[in-house]
């Protein structure tokens, strides 16, 4: 969850709005959602890679324990072997992880998206208590 924690806090300064930086905000906008709807792409093909690669492991450790068997065992017992070694169980926790960030990535995406209706309220607000 580390990695979690270091993507809130990026969010969390990508997204800090004040009057000193509020033009500087608006002009780096278009790069930041670029920036941050790529890392979304990227961490959703890591989690169709993972997925993909779990599948393959899980097929493979099955039908290794099948064959290296002394006794008959069943598909399913050889399966649910294999769900608790240590290649599965870290897949699964790097899959679990992913979810977390790619539901983060995804709220952020819509806050980016609303952001430059927020930067030109503020501006306006700036201007008319200049009035």
């Amino acid at each position: 969850m580390d990695e979690l924690n270091t993507i809130i806090e990026e969010i969390r300064k990508d997204t800090h709005i004040d009057d000193m930086n509020i033009l500087e905000q608006q002009k780096m906008l278009p790069s930041k959602k670029h920036y941050w709807a790529t890392k979304l792409v990227l961490y959703k093909k890591e989690q169709i890679e993972l997925t993909k690669k779990r599948k393959k492991i899980l097929q493979e450790l099955i039908e290794k324990i099948i064959k290296e068997s002394k006794v008959s065992i069943s598909r399913a017992t050889a399966e649910k072997a294999v769900l608790e070694s240590k290649p599965i169980k870290e897949i699964d926790n790097r899959l679990e992880e992913l979810v977390f960030i790619i539901e983060l990535l995804e709220k952020s995406e819509q806050i980016f998206r609303s952001m430059s209706y927020d930067i030109k309220n503020i501006i306006e607000l700036n201007k008319m208590e200049q009035l």
